[in-house]
């Protein structure tokens, strides 16, 4: 693309010409090579898009091809990525402000141009010299450019602007203006006439004008400074001939002739040249060896390549500053210049870099001349022939890659259809060995799958050393028909297995797919729906047991009482009775047997009422359906002190070690005062009756978590612990360990639902023999907090 484009400005302006507006011819030609252009740039790019991997940049010029700072900074983006990415596709375009007065015209012909490439290609990179293709980057930011890195450099306007923009890097490189001047005052002593040649209608060299100025001003009182701007080249070449022996011509910008035409690059060199008899510089590399003396010198260039190795940079991943890279200027002088003008290398400051030194004089025989030629004949020779065995190696290594991407592609896609499956799939040969599984039988299994390629199936599956019982694959291979099975793994889980057949032209089957489902959180979930079912039977049926016994139990309970008064006063007369009268039957027994007994069966009686009562509570509570009273707000402290002076008796005869550790400033929480007290008397009860001697410890602390905004109470016990095994299913209604000791199995199930009922957590962690530790999570009473 930039080729074309490169011909059809030369052409357009030889000689260099510099239109003031472009006619209507102009403007038909510029729109049909336009779409010409297009048509080009869109079958390349057609071309381009089956070539994955491979990166497109776009390098954007202020300035026309063969302007010396344009091709220099192309050189070096190109010596860049023909050394790191020489597959790269680099698109060149130019805006041409440097020769038209109009220069928005072409750059709304650019904007045109890659608004339609962008439709059929992305840039991976943009960049761009000069502060008109910077301006342009910058004010398409959004739209064109959108989401594309951009990289700039030979600028020196908008770079607030640029390096405020994400997005948006940079490659600066300001001319060392001063230190031009300080060489031209150590080497011309005498020379204090400096005349300045420069251009202000180019937004770089106006910038560069105005700031030597500003260094112009360091050097008042031992500097003259004579300003040249926007002559013709004829009047410049009148007046080097007038100028003043003791002058020194610094180049700051570009010469346009009397029609207002830019001259060449070597136009202006050569009328320089020819003419100005007095020393020269400039501030940039590209005017080294056409008549300047040298100095620290900026070099489009190194730019170029800075901003290529920048590009590679992002293309990598790498983070890049937005603060733009500073480049220095380097030290280089013209060999020829030095002699001219009577300067010593040895007044050059060390480590300088100079130009058009004389060859060393050396001489070879004629033999050796012909050797030579001979030698380098053979090895154009080979090289030739190396470069074409390389270039059909390519070819056929390029033809190989797509043939693999394509083979990798469908792959690639097939495995991603098949690792999607959630369930195991594997391929079987006749010997039961693992060919192949998908991913999900890797972490269905034991994830070990392809660590031993071609074990066998069992081991890698189900990690067994035998031949599963009822497996589908031997079925399956014995029969040809599918077959479906149910398998169980050492660790327990249940797979529902169906193998399929893999029949070849003869009948025979020469492998078995086997698909893998595990069932096991399905007869889970079946299981605990029976079970649920069930526990709410026995709930309806414990809610009408307990209406049922609570009646009678109320009367004896009432009549225990009655009858324990009764015993107590007919006790004084019958022991007056046994006194007198010796022994006597009372109710089929002697009195003299059952004296000192009978004050204590009646209180047995009323204990033993007591305990069906708490049982009948217990069965009522679990069968209730209603919400708790959830108005009420309570201290959680309170309740603790509460419980622990009801369970003082039993909190005595278990520990001497009980310990109470409260948050002084714990905040409020919603629920039931007497339900919470019921939980923690329940806790409290069952950590005493954990304990094996009175030396071990019981403490309950509370703490508040903000994070959680969560009350935090424990309850922690040094007794024998909880087994594993029995440790999930603690909280299971009807389940106890204690069922010798009248224990009912629903304390611990009452206080769950008791804890959730208030949207908190039950925790508990043990170890079998060491003690367990009870967590209690319950949510603040947010109002509280805010308050």
């Amino acid at each position: 693309m930039a080729i074309f484009l490169m011909t059809i400005q030369r052409n357009r302006h030889t000689p260099y010409a510099n239109p003031a507006k472009p006619g209507k011819h102009a403007i038909i030609v510029l729109l049909a090579l336009f779409f010409s252009l297009l048509l080009i740039g869109n079958a390349l790019s057609e071309d381009q898009k089956s070539q994955p991997g491979i990166y497109h940049i776009l390098v954007l010029h202020s300035y026309h091809p063969g302007f010396p700072c344009t091709d220099t900074i192309t050189e070096g983006i190109q010596s860049v990525f023909r050394g790191h990415l020489p597959d790269t596709h680099i698109d060149i375009e130019y805006i041409d402000s440097k020769r038209h007065q109009d220069p928005i015209f072409l750059s709304k012909i650019v904007e045109s141009m890659l608004h339609y490439k962008l439709k059929s290609r992305t840039y991976d990179i943009v960049i761009v010299s000069g502060n008109e293709a910077l301006s342009f980057a910058l004010g398409h930011r959004s739209t064109i450019l959108k989401g594309i890195p951009v990289i700039y450099c030979a600028a020196n306007a908008n770079l607030e602007k640029a390096t405020s923009m994400s997005g948006v890097y940079g490659i600066r490189s300001m001319p060392d203006m001063a230190g031009v001047l300080r060489q031209i005052k150590k080497f011309h002593p005498n020379n204090r006439n400096v005349v300045v040649i420069g251009d202000t209608t180019d937004s770089y060299d106006n910038q560069n004008y105005l700031r030597f100025i500003e260094v112009a001003k360091t050097f008042a009182g031992e500097m003259n400074f004579d300003y040249w701007n926007n002559l013709s080249s004829e009047t410049v070449k009148q007046r080097l001939t007038e100028i003043p022996k003791d002058s020194v011509l610094v180049i700051n910008g570009y010469l346009n002739d009397n029609a207002g035409n830019l001259l060449s690059f070597n136009e202006q060199n050569a009328l320089f040249r020819n003419i100005s008899r007095i020393p020269m510089y400039s501030f940039w590399d590209v005017y080294l060896g056409e008549g300047i003396v040298g100095g620290p010198l900026t070099s489009p260039r190194e730019q170029g390549k800075a901003a290529a190795l920048m590009a590679l940079s992002i293309l990598k991943g790498d983070k890049i500053p937005q603060v733009p890279t500073l480049l220095k200027s380097n030290l280089m002088f013209d060999y020829n210049q030095l002699q001219r003008f009577g300067i010593s290398q040895a007044s050059i400051p060390g480590g300088s870099r100079i130009i058009n030194l004389p060859p060393n004089n050396f001489q070879i025989s004629k033999g050796q001349f012909w050797i030579a030629i001979s030698l380098l004949v053979s090895s154009i020779t080979i090289s030739l022939v190396l470069i074409r065995n390389i270039m059909n190696r390519r070819i056929a290594e390029a033809m190989l890659r797509e043939s693999e991407r394509n083979f990798r592609d469908l792959s690639q896609q097939f495995g991603i259809i098949l690792d999607g499956i959630s369930d195991g799939l594997s391929l079987i040969s006749p010997d039961m060995k693992v060919i192949w599984s998908n991913k999900s039988t890797e972490t269905f299994f034991n994830g070990t799958l392809g660590t031993t390629p071609g074990d066998n199936c069992c081991k890698l599956l189900y990690n067994r050393s035998s031949v599963c019982e009822e497996c589908p694959a031997i079925k399956s291979f014995a029969t040809g028909e599918r077959v479906e099975s149910i398998i169980t793994t050492p660790d327990g889980r249940t797979l529902e297995v169906k193998a399929f057949p893999v029949v070849d032209g003869a009948g025979m089957v020469t492998h078995v797919i086997m698909l893998a489902s595990d069932i096991t959180e399905k007869n889970q979930l079946l299981e605990d729906s029976i079970r649920t079912g069930k526990l709410a039977s026995i709930g309806e049926l414990a809610a009408g047991v307990a209406h049922e016994i609570n009646n009678p139990n109320a009367v004896i309970m009432l009549n225990s009482e009655i009858l324990k008064k009764v015993s107590t006063s007919l006790t004084p007369i019958l022991s007056q009775h046994f006194e007198v009268n010796g022994d006597f039957m009372l109710g089929g027994l002697h009195y003299n047997e059952i004296k000192h007994d009978l004050p204590y069966l009646f209180g047995e009686i009323v204990d033993s009422a007591v305990r069906i009562k708490r049982i009948v509570d217990d069965l009522r509570n679990f069968a209730r359906e209603d919400e708790p009273d959830t108005e009420e707000i309570i201290n959680i402290n309170d309740a603790i002190c509460t419980s622990s002076r009801l369970v003082g008796n039993a909190i005595k005869n278990a520990t001497d070690r009980f310990e109470l550790e409260l948050c002084n400033e714990m905040p409020l929480i919603r629920g039931s005062l007497q339900r919470i007290e019921q939980v923690l008397v329940n806790l409290i009860l069952n950590a005493c009756q954990a304990l094996p001697s009175k030396d071990r410890g019981i403490r309950i602390s509370t703490v508040y978590d903000p994070g959680a905004g969560e009350c935090v109470v424990t309850v922690a016990d040094e007794g024998i612990g909880i087994p594993p095994e029995i440790l999930p299913k603690i909280t299971d209604p009807f389940f106890t360990t204690k069922r010798t000791q009248g224990g009912t199995g629903l304390g611990l199930s009452i206080s769950m639902r008791i804890i959730r009922d208030f949207k908190g957590d039950l925790l508990f962690n043990s170890r079998f023999g060491e003690g367990t530790t009870v967590t209690i999570n319950i949510p603040v009473f947010k109002e509280a907090i805010a308050a």
